[in-house]
C-alpha cells in the first residue's frame, strides 16, 4: 500500500534550527539553509548531479535531448561544443592527463560542459555513470540499451551505434557516433575503487595515477570506438564516465579536510592548460566541489511540501540469487558501506584481485604518441602494472572467479559482504543482538510482490531489461521504455 510522506519541509531559514531545510528552484537547484557566518544564515544552491541509471525517463531524456541540441550543426553553441571537444585532443599529449592536472582539468572540463547545456536547458546537469555496479555486464541493459531515451548499444559496420537516442546522431566532426565493445574482460570492481579510495590522504599524485590507471582506463578500452581515442568526447558517455571518476575523487576528498586540502607540492594557483571560455579555469577554482555550487546524489532531491509519496520500491535494485534465498539489494549502498568499513573488515572478506593491465591496453594510446610520449606512457604502464600485483598480494583471501555473479560485479563474496554488513534476504530482518537475520511479517508482503514482478522479468546480470511476452502475444513495452521501474 503507497502512504504518503506526511512531513514538511520549512524553507525558512531564520536560525540555527532551520540549518537543512532546503527547497528546489526552477532550475531544480537544491537550495540549502547553511550558515555562511556566525549568527547568519541564508540558502546556497547546488548543482545535483544524479547516477545515471537511476534517473527517472523524463530527466534522462532532458539531458540527451539538450546534449544532441549544442552539438548540432546551427545550434547557436555548436561552435562552443566543437572547440570544447577538440581542446581534449590538443590537450591529450600536453598536460592534461599529467598528475598534476588530470582530476581537477576534468573537473573544469565537465563543469564547461554543464555550463553549455544549461544555457540549453538550466535544469539540466551532468549525470555520472556508476559503471562498477555491473562490472561484469556493463554492456547489457543500461545505460546500453536500444531504446531511445538511453543511448544505444555496441557499434555496426563502421563501428557506427544503430540504435539508441544517438542512432542518426554524429558528434561534431564526424559522420556518426562509434563504439566498439570488448567484452572478454570485465571493468574494474567496486572493491577495487574502494582499495583506491582507501589510499592515504599524504598521497594526491599516488591517488591521482592509480584513479587513472587502475580504474578510469578500463571503460575507455572496454567501450572502444570513439572512447578510444584522442577525442574521446565525441561519445557522450564520456562525460557520463568522467563525472563518476569526478565523483570518486569528491569522495576521496570529503573523508578528511586533509584529503581535501591534499595535493602534494602542486600549486593551486596554478592556471589549466587547454581552457576556454567564462568557466574558471585556476585548480583552485574547481578543488572543493561544493563551494563550485555542486554535489553529486544517487537521486535528485524532490522538492519540498506534503503530499509526496514514497515508492513501494526503490529504484536501483538489483536481483541477488543466493542458493535458495532472493535478496534485492541496491549494489551501490553496499559498495560504499565496504568504504566506510575500512581496510580491516574488507580484509576479512573474498575478493576479486585487480587484474593486470597489458601492454595491449593500450595500443591505440602508444600509436598515437611520439617516441618520447611513447616511453613516458610504458613508464606509467609499468607503474599500474605493479601497483596492481602490489595490491594482489596483500589480499588475504583473493579469487579470480565468483560462482554469484553478483559477488563477480561487485569484486568481493556478497554473502560474506550480507554477514558483515548485516543485510538479509528479502522476507527476513537483521536483528542486531544475535546478529543474524530472521522472519520479519512485515517484510512477506514486499518478497510476494517482488516475486510476482521477477516471474514477468527477464533478468540479465542482476537488472530487470524488459517483460517477458504475454502468452496472449501482441507487444509489451519494456519497462525501461515506459520509464523508470522498482526493480531496475
Amino acid at each position: 500500500m503507497l502512504m504518503p510522506v506526511r512531513a514538511h519541509h520549512s524553507k525558512d531559514c531564520l536560525g540555527s534550527g532551520d540549518v537543512g531545510n532546503y527547497f528546489v528552484n526552477y532550475c531544480e537547484e537544491k537550495c540549502v539553509c547553511e550558515e555562511f557566518a556566525p549568527g547568519q544564515y541564508d540558502h546556497t544552491c547546488y548543482r545535483e548531479r544524479e547516477e545515471f541509471t537511476c534517473m527517472p525517463t523524463s530527466r534522462r531524456t532532458r539531458f540527451l535531448d539538450a546534449y544532441k541540441a549544442v552539438t548540432t550543426p546551427g545550434h547557436p553553441q555548436y561552435h562552443q561544443m566543437k572547440e570544447l571537444i577538440q581542446k581534449h585532443g590538443d590537450g591529450f599529449w600536453n598536460g592534461i592527463h599529467d598528475t598534476q592536472f588530470f582530476l581537477p582539468w576534468h573537473r573544469w572540463y565537465i563543469m564547461a560542459l554543464e555550463n553549455i547545456l544549461r544555457n540549453e536547458d538550466c535544469r539540466v546537469t551532468v549525470p555520472w555513470w556508476r559503471w562498477s555496479k555491473k562490472s561484469t555486464t556493463w554492456h547489457t541493459g543500461t545505460p546500453f540499451h536500444p531504446s531511445t531515451t538511453w543511448l544505444g548499444g555496441d557499434g555496426a559496420a563502421g563501428q557506427c551505434v544503430v540504435d539508441g537516442a544517438f542512432a542518426s546522431w554524429a558528434p561534431p566532426l564526424e559522420t556518426c557516433l562509434k563504439r566498439s565493445f570488448q567484452t572478454s574482460v570485465s571493468l574494474p570492481t567496486g572493491g577495487q575503487i574502494t582499495a583506491v579510495l582507501n589510499l592515504p590522504d599524504t598521497g594526491f599524485g599516488l591517488f591521482s595515477d592509480q584513479l587513472e590507471g587502475a580504474i578510469h582506463n578500463g571503460p575507455h578500452m572496454r567501450i572502444g570506438g570513439h572512447m578510444a581515442s584522442l577525442l574521446s568526447p565525441r561519445a557522450p558517455e564520456f562525460f557520463l564516465h568522467h563525472a563518476y571518476i569526478d565523483q570518486l575523487w569528491d569522495r576521496w576528498q570529503r573523508k578528511s579536510a586533509n584529503h581535501l586540502a591534499s595535493y602534494d607540492s602542486y600549486s593551486p594557483l596554478a592556471q589549466l592548460p587547454y581552457t576556454y571560455g567564462n568557466t574558471p579555469s585556476t585548480v583552485q577554482d574547481h578543488f572543493d566541489l561544493k563551494q563550485s555550487g555542486v554535489i553529486y546524489v544517487n537521486y535528485k532531491s524532490r522538492p519540498v511540501g506534503p503530499g509526496h509519496y514514497n515508492k513501494f520500491l526503490p529504484s536501483c535494485l538489483w536481483l541477488v540469487v543466493s542458493h535458495t534465498k532472493h535478496l534485492v539489494v541496491d549494489l551501490q549502498s553496499v559498495v560504499d558501506g565496504l568504504d566506510e568499513m575500512g581496510p580491516e573488515s574488507l580484509r576479512q572478506i573474498p575478493q576479486r584481485g585487480f587484474r593486470v593491465p597489458p601492454v595491449s591496453d593500450f595500443e591505440w594510446w602508444l600509436d598515437s604518441a611520439n617516441q618520447s610520449q611513447q616511453e613516458k606512457l610504458r613508464g606509467e604502464i609499468a607503474m599500474m602494472q605493479k601497483a596492481a600485483v602490489s595490491y594482489n598480494r596483500k589480499l588475504e583471501k583473493p579469487t579470480e572467479e565468483f560462482e554469484n555473479e553478483a559477488s563477480q560485479m561487485l569484486g568481493y563474496d556478497l554473502e560474506k559482504v550480507m554477514e558483515v554488513a548485516g543485510i538479509c534476504p528479502l522476507g527476513m530482518k537483521w536483528q542486531a543482538r544475535e546478529r543474524r537475520c530472521a522472519a520479519d511479517i512485515n517484510q512477506r508482503a514486499l518478497r510476494r510482490h517482488v516475486e510476482r514482478e521477477l516471474e514477468e522479468s527477464v533478468v540479465i546480470g542482476g537488472e530487470v531489461v524488459g517483460k517477458k511476452q504475454p502468452r496472449g502475444g501482441g507487444r509489451r513495452l519494456s519497462p525501461l521504455e515506459e520509464g523508470p521501474v522498482n526493480l531496475v
